[in-house]
């Protein structure tokens, strides 16, 4: 059960909780810090995909969490406005398909532990692509980078990337790759 109202102003907490997969399509309102936990309750551990194809709006600090990056949430509406510092922490999967889905460059990422996996067809093969949002790694992380049904050997770019004393994993298929 994924627990908000539609829209829905996301509190303390809010929690994924459901047999494999779940959509939400209701909007989701960042108005005060809050986490997102992606997780399966049955079976611990287990792989659980949470998509959210409502708008994403706000401005408050989001943090995700996972469990045994078993637990993926996914971004895809291109209408996303949140303006936020995103948090991705240690065995969290977030996937956003499209630059839409952070907000054309305007949601932080925070790399804590986590996998960001950016997606994105473009218009064409051999292109470069602007997601163009911060990212910051405060810990271990890695960005995985691919297109999302078709095109080959497109760039995927963020605005700015801190890497600072830790290590950052790049992974990708179909000739993909991360810019700056």
């Amino acid at each position: 059960i994924w627990r908000a109202a539609s829209p829905s102003p996301i509190g303390k907490r809010r929690a994924c909780r459901a047999m494999n997969s779940r959509t939400y399509s209701g909007a989701v309102n960042a108005l005060t810090p809050s986490t997102i936990s992606v997780n399966h309750v049955t079976a611990p551990g287990a792989p659980i995909t949470l998509t959210n194809t409502g708008v994403m709006s706000g401005s408050a600090a989001v943090s995700v969490i996972g469990v045994n990056t078993n637990g993926r949430l996914i971004l895809n509406n291109a209408a996303n406005t949140y303006s936020g510092m995103m948090t991705l922490g240690p065995a969290a999967v977030v996937r956003a398909v499209g630059v839409g889905a952070l907000a054309n460059g305007a949601t932080q990422l925070n790399l804590a532990g986590g996998v960001l996996e950016l997606r994105s067809n473009g218009t064409g093969s051999n292109q470069n692509i602007s997601f163009g949002n911060a990212a910051q790694l405060t810990s271990n992380s890695v960005i995985d980078v691919n297109r999302d049904t078709a095109n080959s050997n497109n760039q995927l770019r963020l605005g700015s990337l801190d890497i600072g004393a830790n290590t950052l994993t790049v992974t990708g298929g179909n000739g993909y790759s991360l810019g700056v």
